[in-house]
Order: structure tokens, then sequence, then C-alpha cells
């Protein structure tokens, strides 16, 4: 093997881990996104970044079962719950996040 044929090796072992760190660096600043769900009986889902949660904004009635569920970028999704809403509840109620990045979350009631 002559010493060209290796440093065009290096070379392209150089070429693929630049790759490689670019293709993670495209999948961390996907993580910047978030927004709101839709508000059914005051509650709503919000995420941001990696993390997601279960909010209410004065519930207008009792509610159970309430999930939450955040859409998980390259993983399996997150299920939480199930939870009991009382009236007038206003605050969060569960959190959880996500390794790369959320998509978007909603709250299911069953």
């Amino acid at each position: 093997m002559s010493r060209m044929s290796g440093l065009r090796r290096a070379g392209m072992g150089v070429a693929t881990l630049a790759l490689a760190a670019g293709t993670i660096a495209g999948l961390s600043s996907a993580a910047n996104a978030g927004g709101t769900s839709g508000s059914t009986y005051g509650c709503y889902a919000q995420w941001w970044d990696t993390a997601f949660a279960g909010k209410c904004s004065s519930a207008t009635r009792d509610i159970w079962p309430v999930y939450v569920y955040g859409d998980c970028a390259y993983e399996l999704d997150q299920e939480d719950g199930a939870f009991s809403i009382k009236k007038g509840f206003s605050g969060t109620f569960d959190s959880n996040e996500c390794t790369f990045s959320v998509n978007n979350a909603y709250l299911l009631f069953s």
C-alpha cells in the first residue's frame, strides 16, 4: 500500500466523520420548534425543544381519564396518564421529555 492511498483513506474517514457530525447537528437544531395544542375543557398540551407538558387554565369540568401524548422525533413516542383533573384546576399536571425533539403534543380523553 502506498503512502498516498493511506492518506486518501484517512481523508475519506475524516469526510465521513464530518458528514455524521453534520447530521447530528441537524437533528439537534430541529429541537427548536414548539407549540400549543387546541384547548379542550380548558386543558391543552404544550411542547418546546425536547419537552412537553399537559396544562390547564381553569378546567371547565372534572375530567377523567386524560392522557398526555408526546410525538417524539427519532424514537418511540411518550404517553403519560391516566390523570384526573378537577374542575377549576389551573397549572401543569404532567411533563415529560424526548431525547432529540418533540414534533407535537396533545391530550387524549377516553
